[in-house]
């Protein structure tokens, strides 16, 4: 595939034709490909499921076929022939020769030019599709004109609706650029110049007007540049709009400034100052490093219709059905063997954070293999939601969502892993459900509580000679709850601090009595339900009367002991740090909403990997909210995570993340800790990592590295003002209001900068830059 000389100036040397094709792939989202040659989608690995009745990729040649006259058999879209029906049957059948405003029909002109098909719409002289011309013709008695400059002029002016704006109707366009219309000056007999109008449009209020016609649109540009320039509505700093003029890229800087010089002419009236721009360059729509500089391009929402559902939907029932949205005028069933007539776009949003559930995925729209969460069809995944295509009206959709680790397992193995549970993960995964979600885990925000339930917990001992010797976890008084619970609210947010109600209600501790055998002298606990008159010793196993007269009957005999998951040594398994590292990630980044998908540990195995799984302690897609410069797809981000020890990430941590960094370039590496730094050989070994991260592999980082430690995971309520509370360093990095840790990216920077001493990004690129500068 190779790259249009018009384009090629704009983009880097070892840019291909396949690597644009898919970047733009990435920014537009299709939900469906029409090949204008065979085979130019398994060039790019663009595929649909194979096991699905319905086809994403259509060639064009079969795009459409005459069904023995009957008219065009359209395999997709929506028949605009009905369109045309309804709105003359319910708007116009009875309204006096439309007297509002006139339609218009533009006959075929120069066939090198091709401004009004691009623009306005010029129906096609096949035999299959007359009937639109006729449809249109019958339905609203539309004016011929002529395909000139004149005619053009009056179509910009308003005084008349085309077929473009016909089968528009009922769509509302939502752009997401600002209140600045862009007039797009470009050469409509080339065709790089096409694509990019027919691109720009879909993500920018234009106004396409052909250079060939500059010198005689100049008054009805002044007069656009002139009436647009006035107080963006709603801000009080005096901000006015402006037009900019871009050409396209087939025309010469000179051909531009010759143009532009014909529309400030001094022998006409000046225009307002600063009431245009002149734009000489296209938006880099395949970029995919937007937070370098420039405000990331947004696709235009299109919409039709809009419903909200509130399906109740849970691990054990995950299943739930709704009517899909149709247009008004649709018939039922579409002509013969159409695919997909139009689209439904499922956003999913799980406001509690605790259901289980997968609700979001990244993108898939190159390959749409995973997930799959209808009956019989592959789901498509963009940044919108999940797109469900449609085929007729009146139908239901089955919705099936995946567990969470289930979503990573399928994910996995479609990209040749095999992922299962691994033991740490899978007690993980009892302590989220015992306390009921991540956001429940801030009951373990804290390092005496900790502590505490480590002191606690059961220890197990495994001898040289092979034999396992496990000791019985240990009992702490209520007293000593009662003082680590104490301290936490008396830190100034008792609002938010636990009780001891907060851990035996949810079965974290259990309370019993302490009763010391008779018989062998050594204390036992017993809990409520195993009280009788008749105990035995758990030591000595003998039994002996329960003591009703000796007790005192006071705190010192009550006593708790950890239960379930929460027994095991090691701080569980090491669970509490993995919880509360997607605790921050999920809850705390943010107050705002974001959406994390997420498994706790996981083997995975392959071919590659070698006779060894490689462990992961957490895997996560997360969604940032959207910021004005960027609209982020969800991120892969893999976790490392350590609880107390002074040395706990080595060289075989390091490798780990940076072995998955290979196989998923682009992701996040998560090194988080329970500590409050990191050790110098830690530090060193994490900054090596995150060094080679930096770097650049297709214009994208390789991977950038976040460190999380005790300052972030024990936050209480939000990361950003537990930084700025922290003071030094943390306080002043997040000084700025434009800064959001939500943003995964910066807060690789961030955090970055506070525990690996590492510059930030923009710093190093200005190094880099320096440096490159003395080469030359």
């Amino acid at each position: 595939m190779g790259v249009p000389s018009a384009w090629r100036k704009q983009l880097p040397s070892s840019v291909k034709g396949r690597d644009l094709a898919l970047a733009l792939v990435r920014f537009f989202e299709p939900d469906v490909f029409v090949e204008a040659e065979n085979g130019l989608a398994d060039k790019l690995g663009i595929r649909g499921d194979a096991h699905s009745f319905r086809r994403r990729v259509i060639p064009l040649a079969e795009f459409h076929s005459d069904t023995e006259g009957t008219g065009a058999d359209f395999l997709l879209g929506q028949d605009v022939f009905e369109l045309y029906q309804y709105r003359y049957k319910r708007e116009l059948r009875f309204v006096p020769k439309h007297n509002d405003r006139k339609f218009a029909y533009v006959e075929k002109g120069d066939p090198r030019r091709a401004i009004f098909e691009a623009s306005v719409g010029v129906f096609p002289n096949e035999k299959a599709v007359e009937y639109f011309r006729r449809g249109y013709g019958e339905a609203f008695e539309p004016e011929t004109l002529e395909a000139t400059a004149a005619s053009y002029l009056k179509i910009l002016e308003g005084k008349y609706a085309t077929p473009f704006h016909v089968g528009s109707h009922g769509i509302e366009t939502n752009y997401r650029d600002g209140w600045d219309p862009t007039v797009f000056v470009f050469d409509s007999s080339s065709v790089p110049d096409l694509i990019d109008y027919w691109n720009v449009a879909l993500f920018k209020r234009v106004v396409p007007l052909d250079i060939a016609w500059f010198g005689t649109a100049i008054e009805f540009l002044r007069a656009f540049i002139e009436r647009t320039h006035r107080p963006l509505p709603g801000n009080p700093h005096g901000v006015m709009i402006h037009t900019t003029l871009e050409f396209g890229r087939s025309i010469s800087e000179k051909t531009a400034r010759d143009a532009i010089d014909l529309l400030t002419d001094s022998g006409q009236r000046p225009l307002p100052q600063h009431s245009f721009s002149i734009k000489l360059w296209y938006d880099q729509i395949w970029h995919t490093d937007w937070r370098h500089g420039g405000v990331q391009p947004r696709l235009a929402r299109l919409e039709a219709a809009e419903d909200d559902i509130e399906p109740t939907v849970s691990i054990d029932n995950p299943n739930f059905q709704f009517k899909p949205l149709a247009p008004k005028f649709a018939r039922r069933f579409g002509r013969g063997t159409n695919h997909a007539r139009w689209a439904n776009v499922l956003t999913l949003n799980d406001y509690s954070g605790e259901s289980g559930l997968a609700i979001t995925y990244p993108p898939n729209v190159v390959a749409t293999d995973v997930p799959r969460l209808t009956i019989s069809e592959p789901t498509i995944v963009s940044r919108e939601g999940f797109v469900l295509l449609q085929q007729m009206r009146h139908g239901r959709e089955f919705i099936s969502l995946q567990p969470q680790k289930t979503a990573f397992i399928t994910w996995f193995e479609s990209r040749g892993l095999k992922a299962k549970p691994s033991d740490p993960g899978r007690n993980a995964d009892e302590v989220i459900r015992a306390v009921g979600g991540l956001r429940a885990c801030s009951i373990f925000a804290d390092a005496p509580t900790l502590e505490l339930m480590e002191r606690m917990a059961k220890s197990v001992h495994e001898r040289k000679s092979g034999t396992v010797e496990e000791f019985p976890d240990r009992t702490a008084g209520v007293a000593q709850w009662k003082q680590i619970l104490d301290r936490r609210k008396s830190g100034g947010k008792a609002w938010s601090a636990p009780g001891l109600s907060a851990f035996t209600d949810r079965n974290v501790i259990r309370l019993g009595l302490s009763v010391r055998c008779p018989k062998c002298g050594q204390n036992n606990w017993y809990d409520l339900s195993t009280v009788d008159y008749e105990v035995a010793c758990q030591r000595c196993l003998r039994s002996f009367p329960f003591p009703q007269g000796n007790l005192s009957f006071k705190e010192k005999d009550w006593r708790y002991r950890l239960v379930g998951p929460f027994s095991h040594a090691n701080h569980a398994m090491g669970a509490y740090s993995t919880v509360l590292s997607l605790r921050a990630l999920g809850a705390t980044l943010h107050v705002g909403h974001e959406v994390l998908t997420y498994s706790t540990g996981l083997l995975l195995e392959s071919d590659t990997l070698g006779p060894n799984p490689l462990e992961v302690d957490f895997v996560a897609w997360y969604r940032a909210g959207e910021k004005f410069w960027i609209n982020p797809a969800p991120s892969l981000v893999f976790g490392e995570s350590k609880s107390f020890g002074s040395k706990a990430f080595d060289r075989r941590s390091i490798q780990r993340l940076k072995r998955l960094a290979e196989l998923f370039p682009g992701c996040f590496l998560v090194f988080s800790t329970l500590k409050e730094s990191l050790a110098p050989e830690e530090t060193k070994l994490i900054r090596s990592l995150a060094q080679w991260g930096r770097g650049l592999r297709n214009g994208e980082h390789r991977a950038l590295v976040i460190v999380l430690t005790a300052t972030e995971l024990f936050s209480e309520w939000h990361v950003p003002q537990t930084w700025k509370a922290k003071g030094g360093k943390h306080a002043a990095l997040t000084a700025h209001p434009s800064t959001h840790m939500d943003d995964l990216w910066e807060l690789a920077s961030l955090t970055q900068q506070v525990y690996l001493d590492m510059g930030s990004y923009d710093s190093e690129l200005i190094d880099r830059f320096k440096r490159k500068q003395r080469r030359h």
